[in-house]
C-alpha cells in the first residue's frame, strides 16, 4: 500500500511540476518563453514527445558551421566534442560498466545504452542507426535535416536571397513557427533544451546504475553553471563577445513583439526551468525505481532541487514555485522508503 500510494502521489506531482514549468516560463516576473499556452495541463506524454530524437534528421555540426562558425569553434573545444565519446574507449569505468552489464569490452563504444548520451544518433545507409562521435549541436537543438527538418527553413529569411537584416517581422515569426513545428529547440525553448540536457546528466537507466555501477548523475549538476564552464556560445551577433544570454534574445532589434528583458532575466529563467526539469526527471526515476540504491539517488536529487527552488520561492516567484516546494515537502519523509520487492 505504501508503494502504491507513493507512486500515485509522485505521479500527480510530476504532472503538477510539468504544468508549472510552463507557468514559471510565462510568469510576469520572468521574460516569456516560446511555449504554447495550451501546454499548461497538456498530458505529460505529449510533453515528452517533443524531445524524441529522429536519427535520420541528424546531419552533423558541419551543417551549422557556415552561419555559426564562432559557435562551432566553442563547441569543438568542449568536452562534449572532444571527450564525451572518447570516454567509452579510454575510461576504465566504461570497461567496468560493460563487464557488469554483459557487454563485450571491445564493443562498449557501440553499445546503444552508452551511445544515447555519449554520442549523437545518425541514420546511416540501409536505415541503420549509427552515431556521430560526441555530443553535437543537434544533441541539444534536435535533428535538423531532411525534407521535414528545420535546417533549410532556419536559414531562409524571405523570398529569393533575402538577408537576415532585411527579414520582416511577419516572415521571422512564420520561420520560427515552421522550425519549431519541425522540432527545432531554439534558445528560448528552455523546457526542451533543459530536458535534452538533464535526460543524460540525470541518469534514468536503472540497470545501468544498479547492475553496471554507473553513477546516477552528479548531484551538484546545474544547467546554468554548466553552460558557463564550457558550452556557452552566445556569439551570433558579435563573435568577439560571448554573451550571458543568446545574442538575438538579448538585442531588442531582433525581438519583435516580446517583452523587454536582459541577460540576467534569461539566466534566471533558465535556472528556474532547469530546476523544475531536474525535479521532474528525478521524480520519474523515483516513481519507477525498483532498487533501493536507485530510489535513494533519485530522492537525493529531489530534495536538492526542492532546496534550490525553495530559495527562489522565498523571493518574488513565491506564488509560482511555492506549490511545488510544498508538494515535495509533503512527500519528503517517504522518498527514502525502499521500494517494495514487487
Amino acid at each position: 500500500m505504501l508503494r502504491g500510494s507513493l507512486q500515485r502521489r509522485l505521479a500527480l506531482l510530476v504532472v503538477l511540476g510539468s504544468g508549472l514549468i510552463y507557468v514559471a516560463c510565462i510568469a510576469e516576473e520572468l521574460a516569456p518563453v516560446a511555449a504554447p499556452p495550451e501546454a499548461i495541463g497538456t498530458p505529460v506524454a505529449a510533453l515528452l514527445a517533443a524531445t524524441q530524437r529522429v536519427p535520420e534528421r541528424f546531419v552533423g555540426p558541419e551543417a551549422c558551421m557556415d552561419c555559426h562558425e564562432a559557435e562551432y569553434v566553442v563547441w569543438s573545444h568542449s568536452d562534449h566534442a572532444t571527450n564525451a565519446y572518447n570516454l567509452l574507449r579510454t575510461s576504465s569505468n566504461a570497461k567496468r560498466y560493460a563487464e557488469k552489464l554483459g557487454i563485450d569490452a571491445d564493443r562498449v563504444a557501440s553499445a546503444p545504452q552508452c551511445l544515447v548520451c555519449h554520442a549523437t544518433p545518425q541514420d546511416q545507409t540501409g536505415n541503420r542507426t549509427g552515431r556521430m562521435l560526441g555530443v553535437s549541436c543537434e544533441s541539444c537543438h534536435n535533428g535538423a535535416g531532411g525534407e521535414e527538418g528545420w535546417l533549410n527553413a532556419h536559414a531562409t529569411y524571405g523570398p529569393g536571397v533575402a538577408r537576415r537584416e532585411r527579414e520582416s517581422a511577419a516572415h521571422r515569426q512564420q520561420r520560427i513557427d515552421r522550425c519549431r513545428a519541425a522540432g527545432h529547440f531554439r534558445c528560448d525553448d528552455l523546457y526542451s533544451l533543459a530536458r535534452q540536457c538533464y535526460q543524460c546528466h540525470v541518469v534514468g537507466d536503472e540497470a545501468l546504475v544498479v547492475r553496471g555501477g554507473h553513477h546516477p548523475g552528479d548531484a551538484g549538476f546545474e544547467m546554468v553553471s554548466w553552460f558557463d564552464k564550457q558550452i556557452r556560445h552566445n556569439l551570433f551577433l558579435d563573435p568577439s563577445r560571448n554573451g550571458l544570454a543568446p545574442s538575438l534574445w538579448a538585442d531588442p532589434r531582433w525581438r519583435p513583439n516580446r517583452m523587454p528583458g536582459n541577460e540576467k532575466d534569461h539566466r534566471r529563467q533558465m535556472y528556474v526551468v532547469a530546476m523544475l526539469v531536474d525535479l521532474e526527471l528525478s521524480l520519474r526515476n523515483r516513481a519507477a525505481a525498483e532498487h533501493a540504491s536507485f530510489a535513494s539517488a533519485a530522492a537525493t536529487r529531489i530534495v536538492a532541487a526542492k532546496s534550490r527552488l525553495n530559495t527562489i520561492a522565498e523571493d518574488d516567484l513565491a506564488e509560482v514555485l511555492r506549490p511545488v516546494v510544498h508538494a515535495v515537502a509533503e512527500l519528503e519523509s517517504l522518498l527514502f522508503t525502499p521500494p517494495a520487492k514487487n
